[in-house]
């Protein structure tokens, strides 16, 4: 019966303290992590996706998502601007080519940002023919929101 109790306690321990992000932490900066299929862990979350970009709002984000892929029927280049803010945690965006080159599009950490965890920009990437994508990676990230949309759409 003590064994029980004891393996009881344990448990309910475990499910309190929540979800474990150690993967996100580990996953962050891994080039071949980012580039390899999902794993996320996430709350309250929209994602809103049509031909000339994106917008989302999550509430909490763990982990790396595919967020928006565009297929190039050739190699050439994809301008586009930015909004993306949260409010904890750190999170970034990132341009992965068909040929599986990453390009961080923005990073974000809340605490280090003025005014915290805000970026806005415009940018350029190289894209291959084929399966291009766009993904977000996060550690902790709350409030996460960010919009995408392609220059002349």
């Amino acid at each position: 019966m003590k064994k029980i109790f004891i393996m009881m306690t344990a448990a309910l321990c475990v499910l309190l303290t929540g979800c474990n992000n150690k993967f996100a932490q580990d996953e962050y900066d891994d080039p071949a992590k980012i580039a390899s299929s999902d794993r996320y862990a996430k709350e309250k979350s929209v994602i809103n996706t049509n031909d000339s970009g994106f917008t989302l709002e999550i509430g909490r984000f763990d982990g790396r998502e595919t967020v928006w892929k565009y297929t190039a029927d050739e190699d050439g280049e994809l301008s586009f601007s930015t909004s993306f803010e949260i409010s904890d945690g750190k999170a970034k965006l990132v341009f992965v080519s068909a040929d599986e080159n990453i390009t961080i599009i923005s990073d974000l950490i809340a605490d280090k940002m003025d005014p915290l965890g805000v970026s806005s920009d415009k940018v350029t990437v190289k894209v291959k023919k084929g399966e291009n994508y766009f993904k977000l990676l996060g550690c902790d990230a709350k409030n996460v929101k960010a919009k995408l949309s392609i220059e002349g759409s």
